[in-house]
């Protein structure tokens, strides 16, 4: 009788793993159902930071982290930031 010796898949190995520069820092992880948005660190396991159902509504979870990564400090600077982001988002993903 042949054992196999099962292991875990990897993160990288059984999902789509999404990069661009237009939402680094942070990557998505498609597992077929699920989007996962993960901020990366160094020599430590990677933080998730939420599960959406569908791409578009990760995107704008990313670009509202993305605004406050920039340590906004007035509301009207806050709006103008959010709306830079999601417009490089539209313009290049068109979400």
């Amino acid at each position: 009788m042949s054992t196999k010796k099962f292991r875990k898949q990897s993160r990288e190995e059984s999902q789509t793993k999404i990069e661009d520069e237009a939402i680094a820092p942070y990557v998505i992880y498609f597992d077929g159902f699920t989007y996962t948005l993960v901020k990366p660190k160094d020599n430590t396991m990677d933080e998730n930071v939420g599960y959406y159902s569908n791409l578009a509504n990760c995107l704008k979870a990313t670009a509202k982290l993305l605004v406050q990564e920039s340590k906004t400090t007035t509301i009207s600077d806050f709006i103008h930031r959010y709306n830079e982001v999601m417009n490089s988002l539209n313009a290049k993903f068109n979400i």
